[in-house]
Formats: C-alpha cells, structure tokens, sequence
C-alpha cells in the first residue's frame, strides 16, 4: 500500500499483481490491503526523500524503508522506554532494560523490518508514558487548580494511542485498562473525572485518521477493509475459549513462539513483580503494567492459531507489551546486590536474549513469510531448526553478506550491543551511583531506590 500511495497516489492496490493474494480484499472494482493502512501514511515523510534521491524502483524503495525508516521507529521507541522506565527506577537500571528492550526482544527485529508492529510499539510506550507523566504531576500539584492545567499530556496520550490502532488494529485492548488506571488510581476527584474525559476525547482525535481512511474506501466510517477494529480486526468468529490455554502455551512457552524461550530476560521481571507488591504507592501502577500485558495476552490466546499473521520468527504478537513486562524488572536491577548472585544471572539472561535476537535479525526474520502457519503440537523451534544453522553456515540476510568473511560482520554486529551491555554493567557496577539518579524527582514515580536493602 506504501508504494501505491507514493506512486500512484491511490488507496488501492494493483489488482493484477495483488488480485487473490493474502490479506488483500476487493471492493468493488478495486483490491485494497486488509491490513491497516497507518503505518503507509505515517512513514510517508520517509518516502518523500527516497523519491527524490533513490531511483524510483519499488525493490530500491522497500530496502529503504527497512533499512532507515524501521530504524528510526526503534530508535525512538527505546528513547520513549528509556524515559517511561526512569519513573521506576535508577538510571542505571533504566539504562540497562533499555538495552535489553531495544536489543534483546521482537523490537530489534521489528527495527529492521518495514512492519506495523514496531510503529505501534512505539506509540503505545508514548502513550502510556504521558498518562504516567500526568499522574506524577497529579502527585505533585498542591491544589486541584494546578493540576487541572496539566492535561496537555493526556489529550496526546489519547491521540497517540488512537493513531496506534490506526496502524495496529490489535492496540485498541490497550485502551481498556489505561482507562480503568485513570478512573480508579488518582487521587484527586475533579483530576479523576477531568483526565478520563480530556483522555478519551484525544482517542476520538487520534480515531479520525481510521475513520477518514474507512469512509474513503468503504463509504462508511463503521465499514472497514482491514476488519472489525473493536475486537482486534479479526472475525468474531475467529475468538474461542477452546483455544484460550492451548493459546497460553503458544504465546508464552512454546518452542515455535514463546515469549520466555526468546526473550529469557523476562524472568527477571516475575522477581520484580514481587518487590512491586511489597510497595503499597506503586500498586495502581503494577496494575496498569499488568494489565496492559494482558490485555494482548488474552485476546491473541482466545485466537486460532490460523488467524496470526506471524510477522517474523518469536513473539512477534506480543511485541505490542513487551515494553510492559520488561519494566517490574527495574525494581529487581535497583535492589540486587552488586556482582551478586542475581545480578550476575540478571546479566547473562540480558546477555542470552541479546544473542538469540540478534541471530534471527542477522538470518531470517521470516523465514516462510506471512503464510507461515505453526503447528501446536510440534516441539521444533525455528531458532534451532533454521537460524543458528543459518547463522553458522554464514547465510545472513544482509547487504553485506555477500563480502568475504561476511561472519566478521556478522560476529561485530551480534556482540555490540552486549559489549556495550557489559561495559555498561561493569562500569556503573563500580562506582558509587549519583545519588540524584536513585532518589525522588520530580519526573519519579518510586520511592529512594536505596532505601531499601539489597538483596
């Protein structure tokens, strides 16, 4: 659809090269994409310069794309967790689960891969991080008068999230538990009721974008060609309870797919669950993260597997609240003991996930494509069965892979980011942490990160 746009200025495909292929629809006398067309729109300031300095050839301009746009989405998207993960914890800590997030989950193969899902990730982390931002504020105000002035950031947080779902259909489950944060956890009365509505009236706007899209190529902003945007743009049909832990097992512990088995770093953040409880002012925000992760987790279990797109080898379903189950771990990084035990596993766990997210990105992302369909019952992973292979027999999916010793390439781009871990880890690990890196601010949801006692 990008190239339609740019091209021929249409909202419509060409129908004899896409005519009867996947997730494509006909109305009337034109094929349009089933998929949701906001990340066409929103990367065209992208494709504007290709046009003008890059030979216009649609296989030139797909390279681009993927080469700088998908960057630029996953560079931001870690600048935006690196912000939203200093309202937890020190900066060191931040630091490092940024590395992690950027490097060590789906989102490292999503910055190199022209596809929804990382533009979606990035709008849903802005998204919740003004809402946070917003409650810290609330927090700080001395009267309801001053707290009513700060709702610049809520209006944007409604409007970001809306434009997420106008490029990920699957972000509006976002929308219910940030709405049940707002109405519950503040405080304030009057800031209660003036940010839920001030909230819901940016989603409206971010909604207009979807709405225009729908009205011009359906005539009807309740008609859409990519699906049913209330339930996740999938058939109801296609929901059912039968597959709700068969889902579970595919999403979270499966070998073909699984959550843990890709991203093992995540096992940190089950420890730091457990501090998050023991921390009374933090609990509407544990429940936010929670229930964001869930509100993915859930509808992607109650789906046949045969509905998932299964954009690129791992989570790729999740990638939309990875963000969300990675940060209980900053209360575990503040609290473990120096070159202790955990902070060691913490390490190699980082280290672990860096590398198994960086040999897919390296090799094959998509391996059989978007008509890849996973098999429950199987035991095989792609990661052992086709990557690592790859991997070691020096067949890399890059421009560079056609130079001699290709591997050295291979090898500097894979242990980068975990030398830059490490360097990271052993540096800050010996010195003495700035104390206004661990304390309250005002841009600081936590509590004095050392005030507790390590671990």
């Amino acid at each position: 659809m990008t190239w339609s746009l740019v091209n021929s200025h249409t909202l419509w495909l060409n129908s004899v090269l896409y005519a009867g292929e996947p997730y494509v629809t006909q109305i009337g006398q034109h094929v349009f994409s089933s998929l949701p067309p906001g990340l066409s729109f929103l990367s065209f300031p992208f494709v504007l310069p290709a046009l003008l300095f890059l030979p216009s050839q649609s296989s030139v301009i797909a390279v681009y794309l993927a080469t700088y746009s998908s960057c630029v989405f996953g560079a931001l998207a870690s600048v935006a967790f690196f912000k939203l993960a200093k309202m937890f914890g020190g900066v060191r800590s931040s630091v490092l689960l940024t590395l992690v997030f950027a490097f060590g989950t789906s989102m490292w193969i999503y910055s190199r891969a022209f596809l929804p899902e990382g533009l979606a990730t990035l709008l849903g982390i802005a998204s919740v991080y003004f809402v946070l931002r917003n409650r810290e504020k609330e927090r700080d105000s001395e009267s309801d008068e001053s707290a009513k002035r700060n709702f610049g950031g809520m209006l944007l947080s409604g409007i970001l999230l809306g434009l997420a779902i106008f490029v990920d259909n699957m972000a509006i489950f976002l929308i219910v538990p940030i709405l049940l944060y707002l109405a519950i956890v503040p405080r304030r009365n009057s800031f209660r009721k003036t940010g839920f509505f001030v909230f819901v009236l940016g989603l409206i706007v971010g909604a207009v974008p979807t709405w225009l899209y729908d009205w011009a190529v359906t005539g009807n902003v309740f008609s859409s060609p990519h699906g049913v945007p209330l339930i996740g743009g999938v058939n109801p049909s296609d929901y059912g309870l039968t597959t709700f832990f068969q889902g579970l097992y595919q999403e979270i512990f499966s070998p073909e797919s699984g959550l843990l088995l890709f991203t093992p770093f995540l096992m940190i953040s089950i420890i730091g669950l457990i501090y998050f409880l023991g921390e009374r002012k933090m609990v509407g925000e544990l429940l936010l993260l929670v229930g964001l992760f869930f509100s993915i987790l859930i509808p992607f279990s109650l789906q046949s597997t045969s509905t998932y797109l299964h954009n690129t080898i791992g989570p790729s379903e999740l990638v939309l609240v990875v963000p969300f189950a990675l940060l209980p771990a900053i209360r575990a990084l503040d609290r473990f003991r120096i070159f202790g035990p955990m902070d060691i596993a913490s390490c190699l766990l980082a280290i672990g996930s860096i590398l198994i997210n960086g040999i897919i990105v390296l090799t094959d992302p998509v391996p059989l494509g978007l008509n890849f369909v996973s098999s429950v019952n199987s035991i095989a992973s792609p990661l052992f069965t086709t990557d690592i292979p790859l991997f070691l027999g020096q067949s890399y999916l890059t421009w560079w892979s056609f130079f001699e010793h290709s591997w050295l390439y291979a090898s500097a781009v894979l242990i980068f980011p975990v030398v830059i871990y490490l360097i990271y880890w052993l540096g800050t690990s010996r010195i003495k942490i700035r104390s206004q890196d661990e304390t309250i601010s005002p841009v600081s949801l936590t509590p004095s990160a050392t005030s507790t006692a390590p671990t």
